[in-house]
């Protein structure tokens, strides 16, 4: 009885232990690109447990509520159909909310959420399973259907994991733009801590950089606060300022 659990549930943390440490490397590719830092130090190692519960599954878990509200039109039939697909695009319409960087705009696709996903769920009847009829069995796929089955999952695949990497790079960005709170030492804030090392940066009138100091946490010879010093503006860079 607990094998038919644990089986499973290890298995599915096998397989998002990997991806979720990937997703939060474009989470800081993106938040870390915001202020034009440097990003090619980065490693897998260098992530905590906590950052992968704080920054990924906070994030990913909507997009799986989504994913299965588009699978669930498939099921559905008539006037049903038309209204699962509206709470769909209602789930869509709350990522791009997640992910704006403007108030105008977030109050629009928060107001068009809603919009959608009110209506959708109350004009829906949810379908049964369990009952339904026995499929005849089909005819037998040739070897050229079959390929052409594998290309198409693998495109889709190939369009959910691009979808992914889109949607967590910008959450960095976005996050990075609003962000309020940071751990400073002395007069550097502190961007990340990527296993044994700490990435700094001088603020100087609320602006980042353009320069950056990548040190060892054991070599700090200052004690680190917590602090609101945001949000925070990336420095003009060098080619910038020669213009």
């Amino acid at each position: 009885m607990f094998d038919k659990f644990f089986t499973p549930l290890l298995s599915l943390f096998t397989i998002l232990g990997p991806i979720s440490y990937c997703l939060l490397a474009m989470y800081e590719i993106g938040r870390l690109g915001y202020f034009h830092a440097p990003v090619k130090f980065l490693q897998i190692g260098s992530f905590g447990v906590h950052d992968v519960l704080e920054k990924v599954y906070i994030t990913l878990i909507p997009i799986l509520v989504i994913i299965g509200l588009c699978w669930r039109v498939k099921l559905l039939r008539g006037r049903e159909k038309l209204y699962g697909l509206i709470v769909a695009v209602g789930g869509v319409f709350f990522i791009l909310y997640r992910l704006s960087t403007s108030p105008e705009k977030q109050l629009f696709f928060l107001v068009a959420a809603v919009l959608c996903v009110l209506p959708g769920i109350r004009g829906t009847n949810f379908p049964e399973y369990g009952n339904e009829a026995e499929e005849s069995e089909g005819v037998k796929k040739t070897k050229a259907q079959s390929f052409d089955g594998i290309g198409s999952q693998s495109l889709v695949l190939l369009g959910l994991i691009s979808l992914l990497c889109f949607v967590f790079t910008a959450a960095g960005a976005r996050d990075a733009a609003f962000d309020k709170y940071y751990w400073s030492i002395g007069n550097e804030v502190v961007l990340g801590f990527y296993g044994d090392k700490v990435l700094t940066s001088n603020v100087i009138e609320g602006s980042i950089g353009p320069d950056f100091f990548i040190k060892e946490i054991k070599n700090l010879d200052q004690g680190i606060a917590y602090r609101s010093i945001g949000p925070l503006r990336p420095a003009p860079r060098w080619e910038e300022i020669a213009k």
